[in-house]
């Protein structure tokens, strides 16, 4: 199963096709935009919604053989959007939220953007990759998590204790292409092998605090033995 979106007029609709290759559209009710972000293999979509005439958002997990949505983290703050992407066969999803300073019912004391996992029975945990801002994009059935904190990749585990974590990714564990003009690594998805795609941005002309222009490169990392 794939899945994707169409806009039509301004609006964003998912889409899923399935194996037989027929396209469903769906959105989530109450919202303007929906936008699938992934699926996994008993075929529940993630993914976020957002509103045309403000800043909010909502994560979602859709079951297109119920029609039923789960909605979860509704964002009104600007700084940062909901955004659910990864999740894996059992039913968990990975992404990004900000939250402020003491946020009710997170356990969280810092204001920033959190990655987070919620898991199946809508349980979330909650946490910052080496003190910085971060956002989770995959998961894969192991747990593993990759994601970015302050514009570096990661590879990551919860640590099993706590709604709201601090996590160390050692240096093994964190992307990067090596190349002297890169400004950014943002891992986005990762598999059951632990092979991490994403992108990373290098900075043309100038310095890194001051750069003249962006490219953006595609990245597949693969684990060491």
């Amino acid at each position: 199963m794939l899945v994707g979106g169409v806009t039509a007029k301004h609006i964003e609709s998912g889409i899923i096709r399935d194996k037989s290759g027929r396209y469903q559209s769906f959105s989530v009710l109450g919202w303007d935009n929906t936008e699938t972000r992934g699926v996994n293999k008993s075929g529940l979509v993630a993914g976020f919604a957002y509103a045309k005439t403000n800043d909010d958002t909502i994560g979602f997990v859709y079951d297109p053989v119920t029609g039923h949505f789960d909605t979860f983290l509704l964002q009104t703050v600007f700084p940062s959007p909901t955004i659910a992407q990864g999740i894996n066969a059992g039913g968990q999803v990975a992404g990004s939220v900000f939250l402020p300073a003491n946020a009710p019912g997170t356990g969280c004391i810092d204001q920033g953007r959190y990655g987070f996992v919620r898991s199946a029975t809508g349980a979330i945990t909650y946490f910052f990759v080496n003190g910085g801002n971060t956002a989770a994009r995959g998961i894969n059935d192991s747990g593993l998590i990759a994601g970015f904190a302050n514009g570096v990749g990661f590879v990551a585990t919860l640590s099993g204790g706590g709604s709201c974590q601090s996590l160390t990714v050692a240096a093994g564990n964190v992307l990067s292409s090596n190349n002297p003009n890169e400004a950014g690594a943002f891992a986005q998805s990762i598999n059951n092998g632990g092979v991490v795609s994403g992108a990373w941005q290098e900075y043309l002309g100038g310095n890194p605090s001051r750069p003249t222009s962006y490219t953006m490169h595609g990245f597949i990392a693969t684990p060491t033995k």
